[in-house]
């Protein structure tokens, strides 16, 4: 395609604005002329860890600064529909005053928006970088596709907590959960691909039945947490998806096979609770 109108900013952690100290942990590109808007961040904390702690003798809580990174993401993403001009990012971006914080955005013609925002990553950020949205996507099956566009409807979404982690207790693993929510229990899920063969299947049940049976016994602020895992590969519950569903069952961690993903979006749209 032709050239567009871009605007992009770069996504910063600064503790202390009287210190105007700040380092770059992402990058947001919008391209109003296409409806496109997406950010990419950092993996980790390393950069910001490395220079706050030895250069400035600052201490911050690492899963607060991951935390924070991510929800500036899904804020960013929740909020796309209603930015329609360069004036609407620019009023979203002057509001954005905590910790994690948005530069004034900067012009640049684009030709392929996800190519330009890797490479703005790459030159302004670098590191290792979390897939966009549209990345994801690609990646998505079509039932795990139609329920993220599900979730995000503007009747939904505010009850859906995006892109968050999870530290898993006693492994300190930190685990990526793309939707959340309440619903008397806090549900985390996790989409998965599991292979074919029956004992990788097995194996990669194992893992994740631990993880998700160390998160339910360990609440969070009082409230039990429940791992729910979805089946990422189209296919009936057969063969190695049944072994999965028994192991996961039998460790508080539930299983959805990738057929009955629209009956459990539904159900979500009826449980989930108010943020």
């Amino acid at each position: 395609m032709g050239a567009t109108r871009g605007y992009y900013s770069l996504i910063q952690y600064c503790p202390d604005p009287s210190r105007a100290e700040s380092a770059n942990v992402g990058v947001a590109l919008f391209c109003p002329d296409i409806n496109f808007l997406d950010a990419s961040i950092s993996t980790n904390n390393e950069r910001i860890e490395r220079f706050f702690d030895k250069v400035s003798n600052q201490k911050m809580d690492l899963k607060d600064v991951a935390a924070a990174k991510n929800a500036m993401v899904a804020r960013l993403r929740v909020e796309a529909d209603s930015f329609r001009s360069i004036d609407d990012f620019e009023a979203f971006v002057r509001t954005r005053a905590n910790e994690i914080r948005l530069t004034p955005p900067r012009p640049l013609k684009v030709a392929d928006p996800e190519e330009e925002l890797k490479h703005l990553f790459e030159r302004l950020v670098g590191g290792r970088r979390k897939r966009t949205k549209s990345e994801k996507s690609k990646i998505m099956s079509p039932h795990v596709a139609r329920l993220d566009t599900f979730l995000r409807r503007p009747s939904l979404r505010d009850r859906i907590q995006f892109d968050t982690q999870v530290i898993v207790p006693t492994l300190g693993r930190m685990l990526e959960i793309p939707y959340a929510y309440k619903n008397g229990t806090i549900s985390l899920i996790k989409p998965e691909s599991f292979p074919p063969e029956v004992r990788k299947a097995e194996d990669k049940a194992m893992k994740l039945a631990v993880e998700g049976n160390l998160i339910h016994r360990e609440p969070h602020n009082g409230t039990v947490r429940k791992l729910i895992v979805l089946s990422n590969r189209e296919g009936p519950t057969d063969g190695p998806l049944l072994k999965v569903r028994d192991i996961l069952q039998k460790f508080n961690t539930e299983f959805v096979p990738s057929e009955e993903i629209d009956a459990f979006a539904t159900k979500v749209e009826k449980e989930a609770q108010p943020a």
